[in-house]
């Protein structure tokens, strides 16, 4: 309804009118854009399409500054100034051309060779603050769907998987040109302690760019020739081990210690719910598959593993969605842990109890401790604080629920003959990790703000 009220306003249109002050076109733009962010968000995460079309918009990037800064100088002159602000700001941003990107891009794989040179430095040269940290995080989010559309569209099935690959090659080099143009105040590879403030702003970016590259990457990590052979590997590999590098350093940014509520202060429950899923998703799948991909991380990747299933542990004692999705990891890891011989003593034993009615509260359930994160020079150091922590916690006893003894051989078995063509992605945990974490329709839906 918000969205379509913005069209009808024509709020997702440039404004030309010389009767609007400068100040309330900048507001319309910054007014679109949240809708536009919050829209396909909700879409990636769903899996459903989203009711912004594109071409819809021609709305420009909303400014770099905070609203209290539009009437200095330096903001002034890039307000007031159309053509001062494309060449600034629009022009040079890495979803620039990307709606006009063809679904069958020439340079395909060897975009990046290709990709025009962009004058980012007046905006490198900026101060770091939340308008800067949105322009980028708005910019991100339009190659984000645009993965979405041109790698996860109906006619991707019937394509070749030459094609797939063009457009995948194309939109990589997009990702990693918003990553070579973001601020050095804002490079979230930079663990230096800046301030709350800018550590939240670096961390949200990191989230959103992992993610973005797990959902590029994913059709290739269950291909049959992403698998290593000789010397040369082929384009699917190098993607897979993109994504898992991804996923990697996604779980590297949050602590090894589950703190739910300190990690809610970077982002909504459902936008770490949803980042947790897609990173253990990932690397669940490769374990699955042997660690055909990186055989010397399998380690690394099973410790990884067991630090998502924590995290979505701890989640789920308020949470319904984070329930459903702990039970699904925590049984798929247990389920290849007996096939594989890995070792799962030190995860937590708990039952598979019935849901909680509540998603998100802030207060410890009765009886249950408080826990803190207080680890000296962690990331996350500048914004612990003592917040209550609703954690289930493990009696000592035995664990409650029977786990059958499935191989890797049953779990080959769920393949589909459809789902082994040798163009199209299989999964031998099956889709059930993107669905089977939402509440039904029948259910009762008691969700609070």
């Amino acid at each position: 309804m918000a969205v379509r009220s913005a069209i009808t306003l024509g709020i997702n249109m440039k404004s030309s009118s010389p009767a609007t002050p400068d100040i309330s076109k900048e507001a319309r733009y910054r007014v679109w854009w949240c809708l536009y962010t919050f829209e396909h968000m909700l879409g990636i995460m769903t899996g459903r399409p989203t009711c912004i079309q594109d071409g819809v918009s021609t709305s420009p990037f909303p400014l770099p500054f905070e609203e209290e800064q539009l009437q200095e100088p330096t903001a002034f002159e890039v307000l007031t100034d159309t053509t001062l602000r494309d060449e600034r700001i629009n022009n040079v941003m890495a979803s620039a051309c990307i709606r006009q990107m063809p679904l069958h891009p020439a340079n395909g794989k060897d975009g990046s060779h290709h990709t025009r040179a962009r004058d980012t430095k007046w905006l490198k040269s900026l101060p770091v603050n939340d308008g800067l940290f949105y322009l980028y995080y708005c910019d991100l989010a339009v190659v984000a769907q645009e993965i979405v559309n041109k790698v996860y569209s109906v006619d991707c099935v019937m394509v070749p998987w030459a094609e797939i690959e063009s457009r995948i090659g194309e939109l990589k080099s997009r990702t990693e040109t918003w990553k070579s143009n973001i601020p050095t105040g804002l490079d979230f590879t930079d663990k230096e302690d800046k301030g709350p403030d800018i550590l939240r702003c670096k961390l949200s970016l990191a989230l959103h760019y992992y993610s973005a590259r797990i959902t590029l990457g994913r059709p290739c990590l269950c291909r049959r020739d992403a698998r290593q052979k000789g010397t040369n590997p082929s384009f699917s590999h190098e993607m897979a081990v993109v994504t898992l590098e991804s996923a990697r350093c996604m779980l590297d940014l949050i602590p090894d210690e589950p703190d739910a509520l300190q990690l809610y202060r970077i982002a909504p429950w459902w936008c770490i719910l949803h980042y947790l899923m897609q990173a253990a998703t990932v690397l669940l799948l490769e374990l699955s598959f042997g660690t055909v991909h990186m055989p010397e991380e399998e380690k690394n990747f099973i410790i990884l593993s067991k630090k998502a299933v924590r995290w979505l542990f701890a989640m789920s004692e308020q949470s319904i969605a984070s329930r459903r999705a702990w039970q699904l990891c925590d049984l798929s890891l247990r389920k290849l842990a007996q096939g594989m011989k890995y070792d799962v003593s030190d995860m937590p034993s708990y039952p598979y109890t019935p849901e909680p009615r509540s998603t998100i509260g802030s207060e410890p359930a009765h009886g249950q401790p408080m826990s803190h994160a207080a680890t000296a020079g962690d990331y996350w150091a500048p914004l612990q604080e003592d917040l209550p922590v609703s954690a289930p916690v493990a009696p000592p006893a035995e664990d409650h629920y029977t786990y059958p003894n499935v191989t890797i051989a049953d779990l080959m078995s769920s393949l589909t003959a459809e789902a082994q063509d040798s163009y199209f992605p299989y999964d031998p945990i099956t889709g059930e990790f993107m669905r089977s974490f939402f509440p039904h329709s029948n259910e009762d839906e008691n969700w609070e703000c």
